[in-house]
């Protein structure tokens, strides 16, 4: 295994220890929403106590695709990992051009992102993988072995990115239940075996 290898999956590894445990997510549900901004910041997810949460889960994605562009140890794994946030732009931008609302908050804004171009290399990727659920950890996995063998050297990478991902995705769907007066369901958090 190559120095990159190690040095990404130590990384990896290393940043794993600052994962919210399932328990912390969990217990989000029964706070306010201003409790749990105060518990995010008092558990070091969150730098200030903002409480606009496009702007909490945006600065969560930027630190997670930052982690990822200092780390990966290889181009195509970083492409990889990439498309996910330049096909979210995409269809973000053509939804709120196509619907005539504001959509520019919504956007993680990659700085090499450029909408038309992309897109349609973004479509032409996403149609090779009809029937995968890229979010489903042990799909990307199978698709990885199958299509790019060499990326299963990178499992505690990738297994980090999944894991801080489903973290910032869980945080964004309590926050948003939390602020609407809402009790988030458990059953919909995406899975969770950090603990």
């Amino acid at each position: 295994m190559s120095s990159k290898n190690i040095y990404a999956n130590t990384a990896a590894e290393y940043e794993s220890g600052n994962l919210l445990t399932k328990s912390k997510i969990k217990a989000l549900v029964s706070l306010s929403f201003n409790e749990a901004i105060k518990r995010l910041f008092a558990y070091g997810f969150i730098d200030n106590d903002n409480q606009n949460i496009d702007m909490i889960i945006n600065a969560q994605i930027h630190s997670l695709i930052d982690f990822i562009k200092d780390y990966s140890p290889s181009v195509e794994l970083l492409k990889f990992l990439l498309s996910r946030f330049y096909n979210q732009d995409a269809k973000t931008t053509i939804l709120g051009i196509s619907s005539n609302t504001d959509y520019q908050h919504l956007l993680i804004g990659l700085d090499d992102f450029d909408i038309e171009k992309n897109y349609q290399e973004i479509e032409k990727q996403n149609a090779k993988r009809v029937g995968l659920d890229f979010d489903d950890e042990e799909n990307l996995l199978l698709y990885l072995n199958k299509h790019k063998a060499d990326f299963l050297r990178f499992t505690p990478f990738v297994r980090f990115f999944y894991a801080r991902w489903y973290q910032i995705k869980n945080i964004r769907y309590i926050l948003i239940c939390l602020q609407n007066g809402l009790v988030p369901d458990l059953a919909k958090l995406w899975s969770i075996d950090h603990d």
